[in-house]
C-alpha cells in the first residue's frame, strides 16, 4: 500500500515533519482559517485582544487562525468555539 506524503500530512496533526528542527515562527497548520487584519483594531492583531469581541481581559489564550504574514490570530475562552471546527 502507498500512501502519499500530502495525505499523510492531512491525516496527522502537527506541524509536518519537513518543518521539524527549523525554529522560529509555528507552522501554518491546514484547519487554520486565515483573518483578514484590515478590518481588526490593532490589540486584535497583535494577539492582545480576542479577533472575535475584541475583549482584552483576560488576554486571549485560545489560537483561533492566523494572518497572512504567519502571525497568529487569539480568540477569548468564550468564542473560541464558534471558530474552531
Amino acid at each position: 500500500m502507498t500512501v502519499s506524503l500530502f495525505a499523510l500530512e492531512d491525516a496527522v496533526p502537527g506541524p509536518p515533519p519537513h518543518a521539524a528542527g527549523r525554529g522560529g515562527a509555528r507552522p501554518s497548520l491546514a484547519w487554520e482559517p486565515t483573518f483578514d487584519p484590515a478590518g481588526l483594531s490593532r490589540p486584535q492583531r497583535r494577539g492582545a485582544a480576542c479577533v472575535v469581541c475584541g475583549k482584552r481581559w483576560p488576554r486571549p489564550r485560545v489560537r483561533a487562525g492566523r494572518f497572512p504574514n504567519g502571525g497568529g490570530a487569539y480568540a477569548c475562552e468564550e468564542c473560541a468555539p464558534a471558530i474552531r471546527p
